[in-house]
């Protein structure tokens, strides 16, 4: 019990030291009045979408993944991951390049791997938060639980009196409640962690990329006069 509180106050102590986070407010497109507010740090993992003008009967959209890195009033900047182009052909023909980062940067940013977008080219925004303390969780938690069953399937074995020829009860008791106990209170602290991190989605434009989707905007400051 001590060990498992220890590993609590450990990993709610590296919660609280999270970097400082950027902050944008959002409001739904029919009625101004529903806002949220989105929080981006250093460790959220971003995926940006943007829908181009049809041309030529061709439809396409670029989606961009990364790192958030910095935002201002109506800009934000990823540390850009992935970048993908999907087409849609006439004919019904598809097609989807992935370019990598460092090429697709090349020409207008070397070097800093850096994407900036204005919030207003922003079509679609799903974003996550995978902080070092879920990784660091994922290590410390993960091997516990494995070992944990382990010793469950092997705790008949292990409690076998090969004297006596019998199983001895108290000792399985003992083995195989301890080991469910703490498999089950890693189980508690990773879902405690992940719950609050889970996939956000926002559609910026009507009808794209879902048809029936809740639509919002960003409420960007209005310049001073």
């Amino acid at each position: 019990m001590k060990r498992f509180i220890l590993i609590i106050v450990s990993l709610g102590f590296l919660f609280v030291t999270e970097a400082q986070t950027w902050k944008i407010p959002v409001c739904r497109q029919t009625d101004e009045s529903r806002v949220k507010t989105l929080k981006f740090s250093p460790r959220t993992e971003l995926t940006i979408k943007t829908q181009l003008s049809i041309r030529d009967s061709v439809k396409e959209n670029i989606t961009w993944q990364g790192l958030f890195h910095s935002g201002s009033q109506d800009s934000l900047v990823i540390k850009l991951e992935t970048f993908k182009s999907f087409r849609e052909l006439p004919g019904g023909i598809r097609q989807t390049t992935t370019i990598p980062p460092e090429t697709y940067l090349k020409k207008s940013l070397p070097g800093n791997g850096l994407k900036p977008f204005a919030l207003d080219d922003i079509d679609f925004l799903s974003y996550q938060k995978r902080s070092k303390l879920i990784g660091k969780a994922d290590d410390i938690l993960e091997p516990v639980i494995f070992a944990s069953l382990f010793v469950i399937i092997l705790s008949p074995l292990i409690s076998y009196d090969f004297k006596e020829g019998e199983l001895n009860t108290e000792r399985y008791k003992n083995w195989a409640l301890g080991s469910t106990l703490t498999m089950t209170s890693c189980f508690a602290v990773l879902m405690a962690i992940n719950l609050p991190n889970l996939q956000k989605n926002y559609q910026f434009q009507p009808g794209w990329p879902e048809k029936n989707a809740k639509v919002w905007k960003f409420k960007l400051s209005q310049p001073s006069r």
